[in-house]
Parts: structure tokens; C-alpha cells; sequence
């Protein structure tokens, strides 16, 4: 576990100096084993493709952010002060706030925990539709469709899939 802590560790310093993850897994190899290292390094993206995404990540933060104050504005003006309230209150705060630590910090799986909660929130509305009457209900559905799509769109972007080709000799 301690050998954890101090992958992450130089990772997190190599990435803040720009260096590329293939140097970075040089690094790493000479000193731990490549399975000791190499699912923690695929959570982390390349420099290049966080100084290129910097702002649409940016974008989205402050979309989660203003979809929260609307979403509380709303529970608020339910019943304030009863302990269900209070505890949606709580937990329309933490969720939020876990997900925008893992998206400063480009965590490979913020991505897609924030595309889960989004369809999740989109439940309320195709349940009930006239909900989409009230102008706070509008504002919070339209901020989840953006939070949706740029959160799909960033995790393709700054975690693209390599493609390995395998070259096999056919013998006749």
C-alpha cells in the first residue's frame, strides 16, 4: 500500500512538470513492478491533454457548480428545516463536491461518475414533465444536458483509447 502512496505521489509531480506518461513509465519501471504502477498511471492523462482541455474542464466545473446552487435553491423552497430535506440538502452538497475534487484534479473516473449522476438527475424529469414548467426546473435540466455532454465529451478527449495493432504472419 505504502508503494501506492509513493507512485501516485511521483506521478502527480511528473505530471505537474509536463513530463510525457511514456517517460514517467520509464521511471516507474526501473525502480517498481509494471503491475504496481500501470492501472494508477492510466488514471492520471497526458500533460499535453490537460493544458488542451484546461478550459472546457473549466467550463464544466462551473456548470456543475451553478447546477447545484439551482438544484438547492429548489430543495430549499420544498419544506426547509425537516430532516428528509435536510438530508437531500446534505447530500445535493457532497456529491458535487466529490465530483469536482476528481475533475480539478482529471481523474479518469469523474468523468464518467459525472455522466451517471446526470442521467440519474434527468430521472426526475422524465417522470414527472411538468415539473419543466418552472423556469428553476428548466435552468437545472438544461445545466445537466451540458454537464452531460461535456463530461462524455472531455473523458473521450483526455482518455482516448490506443489502438494496438497486432500483426500476425500467416504461414501457408
Amino acid at each position: 500500500m505504502s508503494n501506492k502512496k509513493e507512485i501516485i505521489k511521483v506521478i502527480k509531480e511528473r505530471i505537474k512538470s509536463n513530463i510525457p506518461k511514456i517517460e514517467i513509465e520509464k521511471e516507474l519501471s526501473i525502480k517498481y513492478k509494471t503491475e504496481e504502477f500501470i492501472k494508477i498511471l492510466a488514471d492520471f492523462p497526458e500533460p499535453e491533454l490537460i493544458q488542451k482541455y484546461k478550459a472546457q474542464n473549466t467550463v464544466l466545473i462551473i456548470f456543475i457548480v451553478i447546477a447545484t446552487l439551482l438544484k438547492f435553491i429548489s430543495i430549499v423552497a420544498m419544506e426547509p428545516g425537516t430532516v428528509p430535506i435536510s438530508f437531500l440538502l446534505l447530500i445535493s452538497l457532497i456529491i458535487p463536491i466529490i465530483l469536482i475534487v476528481g475533475l480539478l484534479s482529471f481523474r479518469k473516473n469523474s468523468y464518467g461518475l459525472t455522466a451517471a449522476v446526470c442521467i440519474f438527475s434527468l430521472l426526475p424529469f422524465l417522470k414527472n414533465p411538468d415539473e419543466l414548467a418552472y423556469l428553476n426546473s428548466m435552468l437545472v435540466l438544461i445545466s445537466i444536458i451540458v454537464i452531460l455532454s461535456l463530461s462524455l465529451f472531455l473523458r473521450k478527449k483526455i482518455y482516448p483509447k490506443k489502438i494496438v495493432k497486432i500483426e500476425t504472419q500467416m504461414s501457408q
